[in-house]
């Protein structure tokens, strides 16, 4: 492409953040606030992970230089019908995002708009659409590739969201999040809905949460993470994760609520600092909580990585966390 043009795209979308050769912009299609426009000039491409809108390069430039780029469902950009509906009314007023923001979960009654209904309307599950879909059997193939097992596991595919994998994640029932991994190469391994359109953050959410029946549950990063450690120790025992390294109070109440009191902490082994933090602030909380950390030649391991009799060693290695473990785990991650 040449440097004007590219010049041009920079002054147009304004400010990104850059993966290898992707700059990831906000969406001009469907004007949603997170930088997950992504443009190679390599591959002459773009993409946004969000509302589906993709094509080459010069689709991208005429859009902008034609104002044709504006809004959800403008511009030559999206793609008929793959384009990725906005739950409620495809071309929304963006001027209520605020509000949508300020009603997204916490102690409310759920999502301003039907993220269950839209979620719903799109969804095909594994392993049934395998047997229909070139992308189901793909699909099949990657969770198999990564030792899934898909008893009872509410995983498939979502429309417009394709070569992804795709969770749902409820509350009281319903639809509020979903992530999507990618098993095709993309440059983002992972995809989450904008809180924007209604859904809840991912810090208001625990993956199965409607499978967390109390007693004891041991708390992952990632869901290949828990869904590993649950085939390990049995389903009689749950597993969930926080997709990331820290626990919001939200969703502390969660687990309150489900009636959980053992937690053990199980963190990828480069973040054993964040696991005792994580471990701390648990025990503040009053829940019985027992720390897995990794011995050192373990430092680059994580849960979704290992096979079934190391999870179980660890899970068993785990230190109970108590008045004077506190002390050392603070200084730990001091």
């Amino acid at each position: 492409m040449p440097r004007v043009d590219r010049d041009y795209v920079f002054e147009q979308l304004g400010d990104f953040h850059r993966r290898k050769e992707w700059y990831n912009f906000r969406c001009p299609y469907h004007r949603g606030e997170s930088l997950n426009f992504g443009v190679s000039f390599r591959a002459g491409r773009f993409h946004c992970f969000s509302c589906g809108a993709a094509g080459p390069l010069p689709v991208l430039l005429y859009d902008l230089r034609e104002g044709t780029a504006t809004g959800f469902g403008g511009g030559r950009g999206l793609l008929g019908p793959k384009a990725r509906p906005r739950p409620g009314e495809a071309k929304e007023d963006t001027s209520s995002a605020l509000s949508k923001r300020l009603n997204s979960g916490r102690s409310d009654p759920g999502p301003e708009v039907d993220t269950d209904r839209w979620f719903r309307d799109r969804f095909e599950a594994l392993p049934e659409v395998a047997g229909t879909a070139l992308a189901g059997k793909m699909a099949l193939e990657y969770l198999r590739r990564r030792g899934i097992q898909l008893d009872r596991l509410d995983v498939g595919l979502l429309d417009g969201y394709e070569g992804r994998v795709v969770f749902p994640f409820y509350d009281r029932g319903k639809v509020v999040f979903f992530q999507g991994r990618s098993f095709v190469p993309s440059p983002l391994k992972t995809i989450n809905p904008d809180v924007e359109d209604g859904w809840y953050p991912k810090t208001d959410v625990l993956f199965r949460l409607e499978c967390l029946n109390g007693g004891t549950v041991v708390l992952t990063e990632g869901i290949f993470d828990a869904l590993k450690t649950e085939q390990a120790i049995g389903r009689s025992h749950r597993a969930s994760c926080l997709l990331g390294k820290t626990i919001s109070q939200r969703q502390i109440r969660l687990l309150r609520s489900a009636g959980v009191e053992w937690i053990t902490v199980f963190l990828d082994g480069d973040a054993n600092r964040e696991a005792a933090d994580l471990a701390i602030k648990l025990y503040k909380h009053k829940f019985g909580v027992r720390l897995v950390q990794y011995p050192n030649h373990m430092h680059e391991a994580d849960p979704g990585s290992l096979d079934a009799g190391t999870i179980r060693s660890l899970l068993l290695s785990a230190r109970p966390v108590g008045p004077t473990t506190e002390l050392e785990l603070a200084l730990l991650s001091a």
